[in-house]
């Protein structure tokens, strides 16, 4: 028994809340994140399809200390991620959408006049480490098409490979490592993200997490504590 297959209705509840303290090399900064609906792959696995993701209407607004001014970071309206590992017998695809608004840190102008609305699209590939159930691989051919007045003519388009490392070595502790790299034919140079997240639960409805994250010059680092 690997302590996460349990019946959905002892998993976590679905809604989200977070409360969060950040601070990157343009300012510093308080979150809050509002997910009503259902699943991330930072959340326990226990209850659901582990490295799986179903997120909606994910909400986060922040207040940039430096400037003293509020702003939308993300609506996320739909964040799907199919990540189904393949093993001897059956060779499931993995696969993602997005779509909703965020805003292009990777620009050089204030985070209130590089709101964008994008869509994700992607097939992948998924595999355990062989030999072990706890380390999870995955990679992912992306395609973005992203609208808004902060890129050249208004439009961003491209596509790159991208993928991550999930890493659970123990129930209550989980870390994940992702990395992107964009080439955008329209509207802008390419974009290279990476990530590194990190969850402790606290009890079953309770975390703290970790998440540092870098897309091209910009670098960031968000604390959270999390109630589902």
């Amino acid at each position: 028994d690997d302590g996460l297959t349990v019946r959905p209705d002892l998993g976590h509840k679905t809604g989200r809340a977070d409360l969060s303290y950040g601070f990157s090399n343009h300012s510093h900064f308080e979150e809050i994140s509002i997910r009503p609906a259902l699943h991330s792959q930072d959340d326990p696995p226990a209850g659901y399809l582990p490295a799986s993701q179903l997120e909606m209407l994910h909400l986060k607004l922040r207040y940039d200390n430096d400037r003293r001014t509020a702003y939308l970071q993300e609506l996320a309206l739909v964040d799907l991620m199919s990540i189904t590992p393949w093993d001897r017998w059956i060779h499931p695809p993995s696969w993602e959408v997005k779509t909703g608004l965020a805003t292009a840190n990777d620009l050089n102008r204030d985070p209130e006049n590089s709101l964008y609305y994008g869509l994700t699209l992607g097939p992948g590939y998924a595999t355990w480490l062989p030999g072990t159930r706890s380390v999870l691989l995955y990679a992912m051919a992306e395609m973005e098409t992203e609208l808004g007045p902060a890129f050249d003519h208004d439009v961003r388009f491209g596509g790159g490979p991208s993928g991550g490392v999930l890493f659970t070595p123990v129930k209550f502790y989980r870390a994940r490592f992702q990395m992107s790299d964009i080439f955008y034919a329209v509207g802008g140079p390419s974009t290279t993200k990476l990530g590194l997240h990190q969850s402790l639960s606290l009890t079953k409805d309770t975390e703290l997490r970790a998440v540092l994250e870098r897309q091209n010059a910009y670098k960031e680092v968000l604390l959270s504590w999390v109630l589902f």
